[in-house]
Order: structure tokens, then sequence, then C-alpha cells
């Protein structure tokens, strides 16, 4: 699922409920959060948004996409990463609402070291 957003991205703090990194279950809906991704637009991935869809051809700004997933099969005090074949332009990702890093450059692979602890069992929020 992807969540467009104003190109004038300003980096909230890691700890606020209401930004896109963190799932957020609003009992009072009328609260004002950054982020809703409960919406109807959604991309595949791996593929670029403004091709998916005619209202994004022209759209310039941020998308965030976030994604569950369940724990792999590791072993105790094995090193997990995750792994992206690209973003295009610049990426900052966050894990369960800590930001594992951020990265710049078009079509270029990447990955970022998930820190011991931060992997559920089931549900991890990636964004």
């Amino acid at each position: 699922m992807a969540r467009f957003y104003d190109y004038r991205f300003q980096e909230r703090k890691e700890d606020d409920k209401g930004a896109y990194w963190n799932h957020t279950d609003l009992a009072d809906k009328s609260a004002l959060v950054e982020q809703s991704f409960d919406n109807k637009d959604t991309l595949h991935v791996p593929g670029d948004w403004n091709s998916q869809d005619r209202q994004f051809l022209h759209y310039e700004g941020t998308v965030w996409y976030q994604r569950y997933f369940d724990k792999p099969q590791v072993k105790d005090g094995e090193t997990v990463y995750l792994y992206f074949g690209a973003a295009n332009y610049e990426a900052h990702v966050y894990l369960n609402g800590k930001k594992l890093g951020m990265h710049k450059g078009g079509f270029t692979a990447f990955d970022f070291k998930v820190p011991q602890g931060l992997l559920k069992d089931k549900d991890n929020f990636l964004v």
C-alpha cells in the first residue's frame, strides 16, 4: 500500500505516534495524524507509481510504502538485513517504529542491518 504526501517532507521525531512509520489505531477519528494507510491507493512493487495510475502520471512528491511481514526463520545470533533492489531517489526506512536508515540514489540497491530484538514473530510493520 502506498500513501502520497506533500513533497516538502520534514522528518518527525521517531516516537511521534502520528508519524507514518508508527502504525496507529485511532480511537478518535478526528485526531490530527500525519498518516492513514487505510485508503484505496495501492501500488505494485517492484514498480514506479507514475505509470500505475493516470492520476499519478505527473506526481513528483513523496510516496510512503508500507507492508507487514512475519519474521523469517533465523538462527539465534544470526544477522538479518532488509534488502531493497532500488528506490528513486531517496528512501527513509522504518521497521516497527524504529528508523533503520536513509538511502539516496536512484536505481541502486541498498540494505539495512536489523538490530537484534527489533523483529517480532508476526506483523512487523515496514515503512
